[in-house]
């Protein structure tokens, strides 16, 4: 009895100083995953910090903490779910290894100088989303509106669709070609050739100003999702923008022609009032009011006024230079230069009266005698 115990002593001795002199690497640090930390995916990263000296590492995990907690710094781990030894300080679990649980784990170094300890124990949980059936049942949106072939829309629609249940999220898309919408996979959220593409929360989408152009058809589709997958594609509706409207060419009207009064005669150099009443204008545009003469006091500088359509202007400042029948030229126009035309009035211009002087008749002085010398003269 005394010799076994003393043979497992020596054992024990012998396999505390096989693992002391392995254990004589730098320590590393645990980087991820943090320790209690809960992932959603069954292929997290293992990873830890880079020491002097050491060029391979093992990671070593399982559900059962016990099976690590025991561990020599030269155990493989052989009951482990992983024990991988690697050249890079992470390893990387590879799929349908891990399920839905909580996993312990550890690492240790190894290089030149030997080896590390075994790391504390870390522990990681993986919370997988909802399975790929409970997201099979999430229809796609029935879209409502813009009601299929409408035509002449905004350049700005108001786009809406229903609310389909189990939906959170929506993302609708237009293009200008069918073909763009009917090839595109309901899981894929890049599209080079849509004129559309946006994410919401609502179940709608105004369509902001410069997305459209006028006068084009637009295809369009929406499709729902939630934290676990997408629907299908909904059906592809269309709708056509209204061309765009030509602007109105404005309409200039001239004015109605002016009406001329002008009196029957009148004397050069006297001054004589023109009356004209002024052309209307459709728009009821103010009328400015052109007159001239020739051989007149406004021969070059014709008197212009600006009043209402319509209503009297008077001239009372024409005056003729010189005798004869006179034309007196008037016209409406507005303020853009749109002009009636010319209407004339004559005037018989006079030459001035002048001071008529009778012959004179001689009554006086009567034959006289010879004797009477003095001579009277009278004028009649």
């Amino acid at each position: 009895m005394k010799t076994t115990i003393q043979l497992l002593q020596l054992i024990t001795v012998a396999a505390l100083l096989t693992n002391v002199a392995w254990a004589s690497c730098p320590t590393f640090q645990i980087l991820a995953p943090k320790n209690g930390q809960v992932v959603s995916t069954t292929t997290p990263l293992l990873k830890v910090s880079v020491s002097s000296s050491t060029s391979t590492w093992r990671f070593m995990l399982h559900k059962d903490p016990n099976v690590l907690l025991n561990l020599t710094a030269t155990s493989t781990c052989p009951k482990c779910l992983i024990s991988v030894k690697t050249g890079v300080p992470e390893y990387k679990l590879a799929p349908n290894v891990l399920a839905a649980g909580k996993y312990y784990w550890k690492a240790r170094a190894g290089g030149s100088c030997g080896g590390s300890f075994n790391s504390a124990l870390r522990s990681f949980t993986v919370e997988l989303p909802s399975t790929e059936s409970d997201c099979d049942a999430l229809t796609p949106p029935q879209i409502t509106s813009p009601a299929d072939g409408s035509a002449g829309l905004s350049t700005t629609p108001f786009i809406n669709w229903s609310n389909s249940s189990g939906g959170k999220t929506w993302r609708v898309l237009g293009a200008y070609s069918k073909s763009v919408l009917a090839n595109l996979s309901s899981i894929v959220s890049v599209c080079s050739g849509c004129v559309i593409n946006h994410k919401t929360s609502k179940s709608y989408y105004a369509v902001p100003k410069g997305v459209l152009e006028p006068d084009k058809t637009v295809y369009w589709m929406a499709r729902s999702g939630n934290d676990c997958a997408g629907s299908p594609n909904s059906a592809i509706w269309k709708f056509k923008t209204a061309p765009v409207d030509e602007p109105e060419e404005e309409v200039n009207n001239p004015p109605s022609k002016p009406v001329v009064t002008a009196p029957p005669s009148t004397t050069v150099g006297v001054s004589t009032t023109i009356v004209v009443t002024r052309g209307s204008h459709p728009e009821n545009k103010n009328v400015k009011v052109h007159c001239t003469s020739s051989q007149s006091n406004y021969s070059s500088s014709p008197y212009v006024s600006s009043y209402k359509s319509g209503g009297v202007t008077t001239y009372p400042k024409f005056v003729w230079t010189n005798s004869g029948t006179k034309t007196v030229y008037c016209s409406s126009f507005t303020s853009d230069g749109l002009s009636s035309g010319s209407v004339a009035d004559t005037i018989s211009v006079k030459p001035e009266e002048s001071v008529s002087l009778d012959t004179p008749v001689i009554i006086s002085p009567q034959p006289a005698p010879k004797h009477d010398r003095l001579v009277r003269h009278s004028w009649q």
